[in-house]
């Protein structure tokens, strides 16, 4: 099952269809986790042992978000080829947690929980973030500001900067601030 959205630009009657979002279980069996399993965790970051940047191989701390570099990427059982693959992930930009690392190999966590190592080039530091439900997005940091855009669930933006409830968000050349509650993978 793959799902298509799109993101509409209110103010010039526009819209922009979004790369489907998808990933999956071995190589053919898809991947769906239900919302309310998802929405149950507290915080996306709970029981991931904090590592300060001087303690890591990469100088960066644990955990901390990452992106895909690329649309087609396997997540392996442990950190080697030699390991079975338990995912493949199938959408570039798609925001993932280091959560442990080797120097070639990240151990990710991904928005359903599930984790699996995946080899360090495969993975961006850019900061993306999914829309965990329709949204608005306005053009400041008010609920009463004009929208500028409506967004549909699993929607993927890219993440500029965060206040405490809210995020300011970007698509291609569309900016505005959405919900911090309505968004995956801006927690830190």
């Amino acid at each position: 099952m793959i799902r298509a959205f799109k993101i509409y630009l209110i103010t010039f009657g526009f819209f922009f269809a979004m790369v489907p979002y998808s990933f999956s279980n071995g190589i053919n069996q898809q991947y769906v986790k239900s919302e309310k399993e998802i929405l149950q965790r507290t915080s996306e970051l709970d029981n991931i042992l904090q590592v300060p940047p001087e303690k890591t191989r990469s100088g960066f701390a644990v955990p901390r978000y990452v992106s895909l570099k690329v649309g087609k990427v396997n997540g392996r059982a442990g950190p080697s080829t030699k390991h079975k693959i338990s995912w493949q992930y199938r959408r570039k930009g798609l925001p993932l947690i280091v959560i442990a690392e080797t120097d070639t190999w990240r151990k990710v966590r991904d928005m359903a929980g599930d984790e699996s190592w995946v080899h360090k080039p495969a993975l961006s530091g850019i900061r993306n973030v999914i829309t965990t439900s329709k949204t608005t997005m306005h053009k400041s940091v008010s609920i009463e500001t004009e929208i500028v855009a409506l967004v549909d669930k699993d929607a993927l933006l890219r993440l500029e900067k965060c206040t405490k409830n809210w995020c300011k968000v970007s698509f291609k050349k569309i900016e505005g601030w959405v919900k911090r509650s309505k968004i995956w993978g801006a927690e830190k």
